[in-house]
């Protein structure tokens, strides 16, 4: 029987999650997660490469596979629906012939080293961008990547003229930032406010691995471990809920006769998902766990509901 594109997309990206987890993943277990041959792994593993995802092998006789230093820690920013566009972009352009396989790998080679420069928040990139925020972008990413401090003046602090260390690029409910430290703390600069930006020649050292807890931009972006959201929707979400995935990470617990069903949801930090899906949702949906998230949410909206009635009078 032969194997459907679909079938072979969804192995594809199985092995890039598995993957991605660090460290060294031994053939067999690819093998035995995904229930096919070595040859099959060993041509699924030749088409990442070649779709431009950087897999090592540990030495040319092993059976240990990993992916490079630089991916390994970025590729969660990559949906599946990404990698699957990926991998049919560059399946469809290299049916056009050699010269349009290269442009193909050339321009997925971009695209994987520019997303290593953004911070995902859990929602989609914006397609189009103004011609300046296109050229400050361009030469923030340019600075990012030399490790060059840059110079600009700010929307709002008139006769002031900032100093960072660039270090990312994030995204949030329509407006792009740019991450970076001024005297010492991190702070998030709204990209459409910078103006004449200046890129300067003194250096600076790798990205702080505190980043996260030195930031101002903590509520919308994180670094670290996933958090985990248990909920319960009401009959009438429940069919979209299963039709569409709503969080990072989406999971089917139980369904119940009624129509309501229990969906574990996770996401890179709590605000995330309560400005994401949550708040989306109200009043559909029940928060079953974590209850100190619950409640936080509950007493949020309990002093709203108050400054509300305060206004009415």
């Amino acid at each position: 029987m032969k194997e459907t594109r679909e079938r072979k997309i969804q192995r594809v990206i199985k092995i890039l999650r598995l993957l991605s987890q660090g460290g060294w993943v031994p053939l067999y277990r690819l093998e035995k997660e995904l229930g096919v041959t070595k040859r099959t792994i060993h041509r699924d593993i030749k088409l990442l490469k070649e779709a431009g995802f950087h897999i090592v092998r540990k030495s040319p006789k092993s059976g240990l596979y990993s992916l490079s230093k630089r991916l390994d820690r970025e590729i969660e920013m990559l949906s599946e629906y990404d990698i699957a566009f990926i991998l049919a972009f560059r399946d469809a352009m290299t049916q056009m012939g050699a010269s349009f396989a290269q442009s193909a790998q050339d321009i997925i080679s971009r695209l994987l080293d520019i997303k290593a420069d953004f911070v995902n928040v859990g929602m989609d990139f914006p397609l189009t961008l103004t011609p300046r925020q296109e050229r400050t972008m361009g030469d923030l990413l340019n600075a990012i990547r030399a490790k060059r401090r840059v110079a600009f003046s700010y929307q709002g602090f008139p006769g002031h003229r900032f100093q960072v260390k660039p270090y990312k690029l994030g995204f949030f409910r329509g407006f792009w930032y740019l991450v970076a430290e001024d005297s010492g703390k991190v702070k998030s600069f709204a990209i459409d406010k910078i103006q004449k930006l200046e890129t300067l020649t003194d250096k600076f050292q790798d990205i702080p691995r505190d980043l996260e807890a030195m930031t101002d931009f903590t509520p919308f972006i994180t670094w670290g471990e996933r958090v985990k959201v248990k909920i319960k929707t009401l009959p009438e979400a429940t069919g979209y809920f299963k039709r569409k995935r709503f969080a990072l990470v989406q999971e089917l617990v139980e369904e119940f006769p009624d129509g309501s069903a229990v969906f574990e949801l996770q996401g890179r930090s709590y605000p995330e998902l309560e400005n994401t899906v949550i708040k989306q949702w109200l009043p559909h949906i029940l928060i079953l766990e974590p209850r100190e998230f619950a409640e936080a949410l509950e007493k949020s909206m309990e002093n709203w509901l108050a400054r509300q009635r305060e206004k009415a009078k």
